[in-house]
């Protein structure tokens, strides 16, 4: 809903996927209200190229799979993510010590995420926190994944074990205020994750208390 008035413009409802169209509408109603046709035109990011988008095909993902002997499902959610910025993210990747696959070591089973996109987010997406990577997950992901996460964060500015201590406090202070994370634990009441935390006991002290 985009709503034009003398007090200014309000625009609500929408989603992820809709919002850039939602944009590209209240640009235009403002151009239009405004006389600005003539020298603005219509909103232009329906064609705009966006980063990583110069290098990338459909079947980018099968080249990925051959020069770095990944997983199907990795490549493809890596080719689709990242455009031809999977090239980076492929850059700093380890070997997954595994016969097959050859590189991609997943932050969690269930999902396509590989740790060589933590890497890839402090160096050049301005993740500073733990919390700026887990954002993305899958809120069970993200508490499983915890952890590993802040340890290969600590590698990047080199981290202290009381700063590694304190990430993983705020991440779970903030994955315990998510609707999400409530309603795991609404879904599967016998779901411990005292217990889950508590197999990092030895790296992260008594940081299972934090529930």
């Amino acid at each position: 809903m985009i709503h034009l008035s003398e007090n200014g413009l309000a625009i609500a409802g929408g989603k992820w996927t809709t919002c850039r169209a939602m944009v590209e509408e209240t640009v235009d109603r403002v151009v239009e209200a405004f006389g600005l046709v003539h020298k603005a035109g219509k909103c232009a990011t329906e064609s705009l190229r966006l980063v990583g988008n110069d290098g990338w095909s459909r079947n980018m993902f099968v080249r990925l799979i051959q020069t770095y002997g990944m997983k199907m499902e990795v490549a493809k959610h890596l080719s689709e993510s990242y455009g031809d910025r999977a090239w980076t993210v492929c850059s700093l990747v380890e070997p997954a010590d595994e016969s097959w696959p050859l590189h991609g070591k997943r932050l969690y089973p269930a999902y396509p995420l590989i740790e060589a996109e933590v890497h890839y987010a402090v160096r050049h997406k301005y993740a500073k926190t733990a919390i700026d990577v887990l954002s993305f997950l899958n809120a069970r992901a993200a508490f499983e994944s915890l952890p590993r996460v802040v340890d290969i964060m600590s590698e990047e500015p080199g981290w202290s074990y009381t700063e590694r201590k304190k990430q993983v406090r705020d991440a779970l202070s903030f994955l315990k205020s998510t609707a999400s994370i409530r309603g795991i634990l609404l879904i599967f009441p016998s779901l411990s994750l005292e217990g889950t935390l508590r197999k990092r006991r030895g790296r992260y002290g008594e940081l299972e208390l934090a529930f």
